[in-house]
């Protein structure tokens, strides 16, 4: 029995001892005082005595403690740890007397206990986005021994083109938006979240992806082929990437469809494209006649509108259409791949 509670008063010891802090008093200095001379402390904690200028010592109303004679010097002095609970007094022998008559105060010893601190947990330790992308991460504040102060947070280790802003998400937590540029360093990299409140300081760390960003859809000449609305079978497209001289971003489409007669209506357009949209010119033709009776110089075209087309992959599209005739109206469907050409790969 005794030698467990003899291990028990050591870790008990130990405890108050890792926690202990030392409090500063100043001696004189601007009057015959000690400031501060109302000192409250916790068990195992200590008292520096330092003279700020005049003839003085300090000593305890009890001798638990006395730095020597009085002195002019600057000195200092530390007193030994205070174990016991209760109020303690103590006054300068030139200048005052035990029981707190002129220059005197007292050191009041309260029971340690652990002071107020706070950790922190994020709801993911290894967020991934992707370059132009952002995304969030709840870091929640966890209070210990009535910790109610503010935190205020801030991340370093960010790789380049990649920032971090906070903002409350309720009572204990903060929302960490971290959003990268285009440009953004791809890799994984490992940033701190700090937290802050007054003296208290504790980090996280977290382990960040940044991706490079999926490439958007480009035209290339794999999208050659015929297109067409399933819902709508008999009417569709036959389109063309051109290439060759002076054929750059060049492109060419048919519309076999029908006019408001229920005729045979082939719309011809060519224009260009630029990453993954073609714009398109329409012509409508008439004047010829079957061969052989087929005659150029007869034929008449007339601008029917503009066709744009925008591809979302190698099998999907949308087709939007803006006539100049006042008979047809403006619409758009979507499109899938009906054709290909053979060893022409997409994309």
């Amino acid at each position: 029995m005794y030698k467990t509670l003899s291990i028990l008063s050591l870790l008990l010891f130990a405890t108050a001892s890792a926690n202990a802090a030392d409090h500063a008093v100043s001696v004189g200095g601007n009057g015959l005082t000690f400031s501060p001379n109302n000192l409250p402390i916790h068990k195992g904690d200590t008292v520096t005595f330092h003279n700020a200028g005049g003839f003085h010592n300090v000593a305890s109303d009890t001798g638990l403690f006395r730095n020597g004679s009085a002195s002019s010097s600057g000195w200092t002095y530390t007193t030994p740890a205070f174990n016991e609970i209760g109020t303690f007094g103590y006054h300068c022998e030139i200048h005052g007397a035990a029981g707190g008559v002129g220059m005197a105060g007292t050191i009041t010893v309260q029971d340690y206990g652990p002071p107020p601190d706070f950790g922190l947990a994020a709801q993911s330790s290894s967020p991934s986005l992707a370059q132009g992308g952002s995304v969030a991460d709840t870091i929640t504040i966890t209070p210990a021994n009535g910790f109610s102060d503010n935190v205020t947070f801030s991340a370093s280790g960010l790789p380049n083109g990649v920032s971090a802003s906070f903002a409350a998400g309720g009572a204990a937590t903060s929302v960490l938006t971290l959003t990268a540029s285009a440009t953004a360093a791809t890799g994984t990299a490992n940033i701190t979240v700090t937290g802050t409140s007054g003296s208290l300081s504790h980090s996280l760390p977290l382990s960040l992806t940044v991706t490079a960003a999926a490439p958007a859809f480009a035209i290339g000449p794999g999208i050659t082929g015929s297109w067409y609305l399933p819902a709508q079978s008999g009417h569709g497209f036959n389109l063309e990437v051109l290439k060759g001289p002076n054929q750059d971003n060049g492109f060419l489409a048919f519309w076999y469809v029908y006019d408001n007669s229920g005729n045979n209506l082939w719309l011809v357009g060519q224009g260009s494209y630029v990453g993954d949209t073609a714009t398109l010119q329409m012509q409508q033709g008439s004047g010829g006649m079957f061969p052989p009776n087929f005659d150029k110089n007869k034929i008449a075209r007339t601008n029917w509108g503009t066709l744009t087309l925008k591809f979302t992959d190698c099998n999907n599209a949308t087709a939007q259409w803006d006539p100049i005739i006042p008979a047809y109206p403006s619409g758009s469907m979507n499109l899938v791949r009906l054709s290909a050409v053979s060893n022409l790969a997409c994309p």
